[in-house]
């Protein structure tokens, strides 16, 4: 129990700081961009999936849409369960955020601070509980890192792949691992194909963007 002790203190704190969030915002206007988020949503939700993503009002790909649509059919379509699905979201993204500082500071006070500065500032208080694509996008690359730091070069591909179909922006995490690998290679002159390869693999959603149409390709780039 000793050993899961600060990852239970962190989940408590994450879980009071998202249930205050959501006691005030939860059912608040939408913010800013928000609106738009959410019509995008609401395409996704009435309208045939494949027409749909190839004519769709948004610059980014459609993993978040898709994800975000197919909760409304099952919770409803509104904005406070929007909001539940992105507050659940960003309590994961928390969780991994501190476990990635535990992990590579080996210290738990450290942990506590990094992480804390990280996540109370304005940006992240506000696509925590506010419907944007950066939520779903964060939790992904977190997941890819974590899975590269674990060695599982399959997950890290795989992570890396379906954040790039949130964020294009994402693409960052792949060719940096690229580039990771090619330049260990030189040190211990052996190259990591294992990482090459999945992280070559998860840039492979542009020919598939090719592949389903023009006008989903032009969302890619």
């Amino acid at each position: 129990m000793k050993k899961y002790r600060d990852s239970i203190i962190w989940l408590l704190i994450s879980t009071i700081a998202l249930f205050t969030l959501s006691f005030f915002y939860l059912s608040s206007p939408p913010h800013s961009d928000e609106k738009h988020f959410i019509e995008t949503i609401k395409l996704f939700s009435n309208g045939n999936l494949i027409s749909t993503i190839k004519d769709y009002p948004e610059i980014t790909p459609p993993l978040f849409y898709i994800l975000f649509s197919v909760w409304t059919k099952i919770s409803g379509f509104s904005i406070e369960s929007l909001r539940i699905l992105n507050v659940t979201i960003s309590l994961i993204c928390w969780q991994l955020i501190f476990y990635f500082f535990k992990t590579i500071t080996k210290n738990s006070r450290a942990s506590f601070l990094l992480t804390a500065l990280l996540i109370f500032n304005p940006y992240f208080i506000g696509v925590s509980i506010f419907i944007y694509n950066d939520n779903l996008m964060l939790l992904f690359v977190m997941l890819g890192v974590l899975s590269f730091i674990k060695n599982r070069a399959v997950a890290t591909g795989l992570f890396s792949a379906l954040g790039i179909f949130v964020r294009q922006y994402t693409i960052i995490f792949p060719l940096s691992v690229i580039a990771y690998s090619l330049l260990k290679s030189l040190v211990i002159k052996k190259i990591k194909v294992n990482f090459l390869f999945a992280s070559v693999l998860s840039l492979s959603r542009y020919f598939f963007c090719l592949f389903i149409g023009k006008d989903l390709h032009q969302k890619a780039v």
